[in-house]
């Protein structure tokens, strides 16, 4: 398995066995494609966004630590930097209800240049009118579910984070 291969793409011969369509396929197998409407700036120099207070410091290391561990980050050395310029965002934390941290990636600058395809989300008002008799309901843990789907190699360098 490559660096840049997805935990859903390690299991591609089960993927395989059933109906999906050339989308779910192709992301499946190489990434999923960040569709952009105009390519955004890149550079060789990433600076802090905005400065850490003092106390975020220990806490971004450890959910950076946490992100490597997992592999849904990868560490990209000063000299890789220098080769392969990129879109840079900043990232911060945030306390969870049950005392944890939830890891931020503010992705609002590179917003700017996506593509977004409008979608109706379903509100909790609306939910006991799609339930019919005899139906099942699940419940889904998703509080790592982005890590399962990776980057496209060729719009990745669009997603990079600086820290500090």
């Amino acid at each position: 398995m490559s660096k840049h291969d997805s935990r859903l793409n390690k299991y591609y011969s089960n993927w395989t066995k059933i109906p999906i369509n050339s989308f779910v396929d192709a992301t499946i197998q190489h990434g999923y494609k960040i569709q952009f409407h105009s390519t955004p700036p890149t550079t060789t120099t990433p600076t802090s966004i905005h400065p850490l207070s003092p106390d975020q410091v220990p806490l971004i290391d450890q959910t950076i630590r946490d992100l490597l561990d997992k592999q849904a980050i990868e560490l990209v050395s000063s000299e890789e930097v220098q080769q392969t310029p990129g879109f840079y965002s900043s990232m911060f934390v945030i306390p969870k209800k049950d005392g944890g941290i939830r890891p931020v990636f503010n992705l609002k600058r590179l917003n700017q240049y996506l593509h977004a395809p409008h979608f109706k989300m379903d509100t909790l008002r609306e939910v006991p009118l799609m339930i019919h008799r005899n139906d099942y309901l699940v419940s889904i843990d998703l509080s790592d579910a982005f890590l399962h789907i990776h980057v496209h190699p060729a719009t990745m360098v669009q997603t990079a984070s600086v820290s500090t």
